[in-house]
């Protein structure tokens, strides 16, 4: 469908109308209503923006957000944006000294070196001149740290080096695209020019797939994926939404849930990583007994590669008619190509939710 098919509707009365006809569960009728005039589909708006949501770059999580020991000895969580936030643990340090059967010593610290030495930058001229005219200027950075955190996951390894040793060899340049064109730009350019690409999501990976080959000569430039944050689409009825490469899970679940619905797929690193990258690694959650892993939730995906972009104009039920193109790019960690966009299942929020442990000794 044409994008001048689409028709906004900004009257309270005439949305909460078409809420009504949906029946979501719980009575959920938050969240700016724009819908298409003839397939009834929602279109949400911006991901919510929140000024807390400043990851920090040496270790994992947010800014502001860490265990510390205070004078007295006692953990304690810092920041605000959780549950936990400020409580004291008085109890977990002599539990840690138990298990573990050490002596820990609150002030023999291992001060983090953050930032480390970092590598100079490769340089394709003729690519950075042809990229000038593509991208906006907002959308390119040579920044040390930009470069760096672009660079590595979180294997403990990695996390390892970058606070107190150094890392050979990191992306030299990373791009933010806004939209497939863009996408397609960078990768026939990187292919003109001879550069290579890694796409980059949250940066959770704990398989070291970002980090660069130290022999590498070529330029390097990191493709992040976070501008591409939105869902496009929910369809209420054959319950599916079309979600962009970059958006994040935390962000995905709150939108989904704003109109009744859910995704499931909640891997651990879900405030952090992105929908391309569930598609690109493989990915699995703790809900997946319930709801399923990526391979069973992915409809369908739209990738640029080097000779061309994948993608269908509908989304046909399953196909006998030969090899499926998702599972190509299932687990393919960007070597085939950019995932730009998603099209996932989704379900009814549950009515309820019940939580249960099992402590073992």
């Amino acid at each position: 469908m044409g994008q001048d098919r689409w028709k906004a509707i900004d009257d309270p009365a005439q949305a909460q109308r078409y809420l009504t006809t949906l029946k979501r569960p719980n009575g959920i009728t938050r969240g700016p209503l724009f819908l298409a005039d003839q397939s009834g589909r929602i279109i949400p708006g911006p991901p919510p923006i929140n000024a807390k949501d400043i990851e920090s770059n040496d270790v994992w999580g947010f800014e502001g957000s860490s265990f510390q020991i205070n004078e007295q000895e006692v953990v304690e969580f810092t920041g605000d944006r959780y549950e936990l936030a400020e409580a004291d643990l008085p109890f977990l340090l002599p539990w840690a000294r138990e298990v573990l059967d050490l002596e820990i010593d609150p002030k023999d610290l291992n001060v983090p070196k953050y930032p480390p030495e970092i590598p100079e930058a490769v340089t394709n001229d003729a690519f950075l001149t042809a990229l000038g005219e593509a991208m906006p200027e907002d959308a390119i950075s040579s920044d040390d740290e930009e470069r760096l955190r672009r660079g590595h996951g979180h294997t403990q390894e990695e996390m390892y080096r970058i606070k107190y040793d150094r890392l050979d060899r990191i992306p030299d340049l990373v791009v933010w695209p806004q939209n497939e064109d863009e996408v397609e730009s960078v990768v026939s350019l990187a292919a003109e020019h001879d550069v290579c690409l890694i796409p980059y999501g949250g940066g959770t990976s704990v398989t070291e797939a970002l980090m660069c080959p130290i022999n590498e000569s070529r330029m390097i430039v990191s493709v992040d994926m976070k501008r591409m944050n939105r869902i496009r689409w929910i369809d209420p009825v054959n319950r599916m939404a079309c979600i962009e490469a970059g958006a994040v899970g935390r962000h995905i679940m709150e939108q989904l849930a704003e109109y009744g619905f859910t995704m499931g797929h909640e891997p651990d690193s879900i405030e952090f990583s992105t929908m391309g990258g569930w598609v690109a690694t493989h990915a699995s959650g703790m809900k997946k007994n319930r709801y399923g892993n990526i391979e069973d939730l992915l409809l369908d995906v739209e990738v640029i590669t080097p000779v061309g972009r994948l993608q269908r104009t509908s989304i046909p039920p399953r196909e006998s008619i030969g090899m499926d193109p998702r599972r190509t790019v299932i687990g393919s960690e960007g070597n085939l190509g950019i995932i730009t966009t998603a099209v996932v299942k989704i379900y009814p929020l549950p009515e309820a939710k019940e939580f249960a442990s099992v402590l073992f000794p």
